[in-house]
């Protein structure tokens, strides 16, 4: 059986998403997944709080997608030992994601993966992330294209078009998946926001609907921000919500009396967001080079 391949990385939703969109599209089984790579459980910069953040949105999704008949496959293992194993299993036909804008060691695995894929002929279709866009030698215009592409319709997955789901994974394949995350994970934290696509639309209600009406007034103040804040940053970290679904959220509730100023706010900080991601994109060495060059030894 051939079938269309979803990974997931930093885009833990089912709203808004282009290969989602894509692969449904494609006329084959779709099979989506998200892998926990031990090089990045591994990994100093990432913790117990990241790991449990992710996990609680792929439990939230994989709710809501049973009620399609449909799942995403939580596996543990690193990318090119879990694409070959996919592909011994189902022929996978095409790779489905979002373009990642992460650190040297995300790039190298990415790297990887498109030569492993380039000799199976395997076609990668990767999506620019929210307005970032790969390959820029300069950002001389890049401001009005990320508002055209936050100002664009929304990429809105059709269900119906998917064929009959792939059957459950067999042999090895099947030693791979995470069946039950590390207790750790499954355990809430007060102090810490739970992930997930629902928790994330609450959060965002909750801000446009009242705390932010404060946001252009409180946001520098250590107190008052703590409650006017938008308090969606993991939640756009890990792409629970896009930057477009926040952006027409905000730019919808601008309208509104009294809202003008603190949703101007709000968005020039949702713009300066990508702005920096840009700028990172295109001056990766800033990983291992002072940008500054007055702290240089």
């Amino acid at each position: 059986m051939s079938v269309s391949v979803v990974w997931l990385k930093r885009d833990l939703r089912l709203a808004d998403h282009q290969p989602l969109c894509r692969a449904l599209s494609s006329g084959l089984p779709v099979l989506i997944f998200y892998s926990f790579e031990p090089m990045l459980l591994k990994d100093p910069r990432y913790s117990e709080r990241h790991w449990r953040f992710v996990s609680q949105s792929l439990q939230d999704m994989n709710r809501q997608l049973r009620a399609k008949g449909l799942r995403i496959l939580v596996f543990q293992s690193e990318l090119i030992s879990l694409f070959e194993l996919l592909h011994e299993e189902n022929s996978i036909a095409a790779v489905y994601s979002h373009e990642e804008t992460g650190v040297d060691l995300t790039y190298r695995r990415d790297r990887d993966v498109t030569t492993w894929l380039g000799e199976q002929g395997i076609p990668w279709h990767e999506t620019p992330t929210n307005g970032i866009e790969r390959g820029r030698r300069d950002r001389g215009g890049w401001n009005a294209r990320w508002r055209d592409v936050m100002s664009a319709p929304q990429e809105a997955p059709v269900w119906q078009a998917m064929s009959a789901p792939p059957p459950m994974p067999g042999g090895a394949l099947d030693n791979t998946l995470l069946r039950t995350p590390p207790e750790s994970w499954l355990q809430s934290h007060s102090n810490f926001q739970r992930g997930g696509p629902e928790a994330a639309q609450q959060c965002l209600n909750s801000f446009i609907e009242k705390r932010g009406i404060r946001y252009d007034r409180d946001i520098s103040k250590p107190g008052q921000s703590r409650e006017h804040c938008s308090r969606l940053s993991p939640h756009l970290a890990w792409g629970n919500l896009s930057i477009r679904q926040v952006y027409q959220s905000l730019m919808a509730r601008r309208r509104d009396v009294g809202w003008e100023r603190p949703m101007a706010a709000f968005e020039s900080r949702l713009h300066w967001h990508c702005h920096f991601i840009q700028k990172f994109e295109m001056e990766c060495r800033m990983e291992f080079e002072d940008i500054n060059r007055g702290y240089a030894e």
